[in-house]
């Protein structure tokens, strides 16, 4: 049974949001390096067996009682990011794009004792 999907990072208007690059970013802070550590981070993330893992975008609510068996599968490529710059100001790197995840898992209702 597929329990849900998402969509992550700001897509079409919502790339106006991210400011243009300003200044020099840290040694090492290359567009190459930030893309890498966000696929390891979505992969780390695909590996989780809950459906709503603490640090990761995705989730689903489960509102019928408990699921086991959670596997997440991501579709597309994460790395697709269509833009990236950074903030020397806030140290922040801001970035845009999309892909999708589904989660398949058991679900058992949960049961009250009176």
């Amino acid at each position: 049974m597929i329990l849900g999907g998402l969509s992550l990072l700001p897509t079409g208007s919502d790339a106006d949001a991210i400011p243009d690059e300003k200044g020099a970013r840290p040694a090492g802070a290359t567009n190459e390096a930030v893309l890498a550590a966000v696929q390891a981070s979505l992969a780390l993330c695909a590996q989780t067996q809950v459906l709503q893992q603490a640090n990761c975008p995705q989730k689903v609510d489960e509102p019928t009682g408990q699921a086991n068996e959670v596997h997440w599968a991501l579709h597309g490529n994460p790395a697709a990011i269509t833009r990236q710059s950074f903030d020397p100001t806030t140290g922040l790197t801001h970035l845009t794009g999309s892909y999708a995840a589904t989660a398949t898992a058991h679900s058992q209702p949960t049961t009250t004792q009176h």
